[in-house]
């Protein structure tokens, strides 16, 4: 198997302030260093933070939202108003939560959002209230630790 140098990229994961850097070659070619990478949908930043990770699927959700509002504005049954919301919306959410989500503490609001908590949350909070619990099973898996903190 050959290694393209061009599409080869490196990224140290480490929390220490001065990492130790070096520079790795692939033949006779330097690789190229990046602070963070998208594999599989999911962006690792060089610390481990995944507040661009959850920036990027929450701007994601909001554009598949507000297509629904501008394409669906007549549907009235919230049967298929609920379908649309999880498969196109939720689902953007919900994507690698066993990942990212134990690690979102600077992104909190972002996704409090989608739970309904903050005072002026988006208009995602109002397609949730058609919701059921079982229905939300995800997001509160992905926010349990955060509705746990804001109760204490």
């Amino acid at each position: 198997m050959k290694f393209n140098s061009t599409k080869c990229k490196v990224l140290t994961i480490t929390r220490k302030q001065n990492p130790v850097v070096y520079d790795y070659q692939l033949g006779s070619a330097i690789l190229t260093r990046v602070q963070q990478e998208k594999d599989l949908g999911v962006t690792i930043s060089s610390k481990l933070t995944w507040h661009h990770h959850i920036c990027v699927i929450v701007a994601k959700a909001n554009k598949l939202f507000g297509l629904l509002k501008r394409t669906c504005p007549l549907l009235t049954d919230i049967r298929v108003r609920r379908t649309l919301y999880l498969s196109l919306v939720k689902s953007q959410l919900c994507y690698a939560t066993q990942v990212w989500s134990r690690r979102r503490t600077c992104s909190k609001p972002s996704l409090k959002e989608y739970r309904g908590e903050l005072p002026n949350g988006s208009s995602v909070t109002k397609a949730k209230k058609c919701l059921t619990t079982k229905d939300c099973s995800c997001s509160t898996y992905c926010l349990y630790a955060t509705t746990e903190k804001s109760k204490t």
